[in-house]
């Protein structure tokens, strides 16, 4: 019996030896078959694909399978999504186009090259020339404005606008674009009138002829939906945190300067400084006084403002929130402006900047007030400059900010009605004040 017991003992003893020795063998041949593929050069697809096997790499369907999900990602448009070659897109792909961009940005508000920088087509003239729109729009006068636009008059280029501009003075004579008898509006886009000057100047506007034509009134108003002015007034200090110190010394003479581009107007201002000119002395440059051109404003009040104290900044229509250039082109130029309107000065010139002519009952009571200004309560009307500065308007940022703020609210705007419009229109028109001098 124990003679059995160590047969069978033995017997497993060998078989547990006979499968030992195999594993081993194999691990030794599987050991040795990588080395060989790690320092050699595969010399068959089939040992190709073995090492790739054994290192963990894809194999080529595999790799194919992930490069074509790439492909279809970045894949180039079928043939019918994109142009044949050597034909243009149509006029309808391009009014498509701008329509859907317009639609995208007016009901998402999402950012696009047109919220970035958006086209300002003008449609009309500005008093009788294209080229006066250049004298306040365009991307040089935006300067250092946050806001950029760009601007154009080709009128091909509607469908991209999204702010088209129409001079209040110069519509009549140039008709909006319409389409069966409507404005041919895109979706998104903007049209505004555009009225710098007060109505004596632009002329009447019809009911009818403005009925739902436009979204925006862009005028000297202050209740209009882009208010303009003809200058700002700024705090002014220095780097150092200090004021500035004010640097116009006047003259020791007490006289008055007017530079007049009209001769008659409604206002009849004309006669009011013939009179004035009766008890003070006041220089009239240009044709209305009787001499040469002065030329540009600028360049003219450059030359003569030393020899003045004074300058006439009289309205030629007396119209709500209308101030001309005269006001600040005075203040800028180190003259003292002598306004005579209907705007509130107050609210537009620094303080203690100005004389109001309007305070006094006709020319000759505001002659002897002149006269009889001391040193010190001229500089005193000079002390705003050590606190404040007056800088040119920027209409072309007022205009392009506002189009860059509404469009990142996404908003739209409705179109007036006519009879809003014409009504809103005629509040704003002015009276004129004659001036009847004494009978000599």
């Amino acid at each position: 019996m124990s003679g059995v017991s160590s047969c069978r003992f033995l017997s497993l003893l060998l078989v547990l030896y006979l499968v030992t020795t195999a594993f081993f063998l194999l691990f030794i041949q599987h050991t040795s078959e990588r080395h060989l593929l790690a320092n050699h050069a595969p010399r068959s697809p089939l040992l190709v694909r073995r090492a790739q096997a054994l290192n963990g790499d894809p194999s080529p369907l595999a790799r194919r399978g992930s490069e074509r999900e790439r492909v279809e990602v970045k894949r180039r448009p079928a043939d019918d999504e994109r142009p044949r070659a050597g034909r243009a897109p149509s006029s309808q792909g391009k009014h498509d186009e701008a329509r859907a961009s317009q639609k995208t940005v007016n009901e998402t508000g999402k950012k696009s090259s047109k919220v970035q920088r958006p086209l300002i087509l003008f449609w009309t003239p500005l008093w009788g020339r294209f080229d006066n729109w250049s004298r306040f729009f365009s991307v040089p006068r935006l300067g250092d404005c946050r806001a950029r636009c760009s601007f154009t008059s080709q009128e091909h280029r509607l469908p991209e606008a999204a702010l088209v501009l129409f001079s209040a003075a110069d519509l009549p004579r140039t008709p909006p674009p319409l389409e069966g008898g409507r404005p041919e509006r895109f979706p998104g886009q903007l049209w505004a009138l555009f009225a710098p000057d007060p109505p004596p100047a632009e002329g009447r506007l019809q009911p009818h002829q403005v009925d739902g034509l436009f979204n925006w009134t862009v005028s000297y108003r202050q209740d209009a939906d882009v208010p303009l002015q003809y200058g700002r007034v700024v705090p002014l200090v220095r780097r150092d945190g200090r004021a500035a110190a004010a640097t116009v010394s006047p003259p020791a003479g007490r006289r008055a300067l007017f530079r007049p581009q009209q001769c008659a107007t409604a206002s009849r201002r004309e006669d009011y400084v013939r009179e004035l000119s009766r008890h003070m002395p006041v220089d009239v440059l240009g044709p209305c006084g009787g001499g040469a051109p002065c030329g540009p404003a600028p360049q003219c009040l450059a030359a003569h403002a030393a020899n003045h104290t004074f300058y006439l900044a009289l309205e030629a229509a007396h119209c709500a929130d209308f101030v001309s250039a005269r006001l600040h082109q005075a203040l800028r130029h180190g003259l003292i402006p002598v306004v005579r309107g209907g705007a509130d000065y107050a609210r537009l010139a620094p303080p203690d900047s100005f004389i109001d002519a309007g305070e006094f009952a006709g020319p000759e009571a505001l002659a002897r007030h002149l006269r009889s200004l001391s040193g010190a309560q001229v500089r005193r009307l000079h002390r705003w400059r050590v606190t404040h500065q007056v800088l040119p308007a920027n209409w072309a940022c007022d205009v392009c900010t506002r189009l860059h703020l509404l469009a990142s609210k996404g908003e739209r705007v409705p179109a007036h009605s006519g009879d809003r419009l014409a009504d809103w229109w005629e509040r704003g028109r002015c009276t004129g004040q004659s001036v009847t001098p004494p009978s000599a």
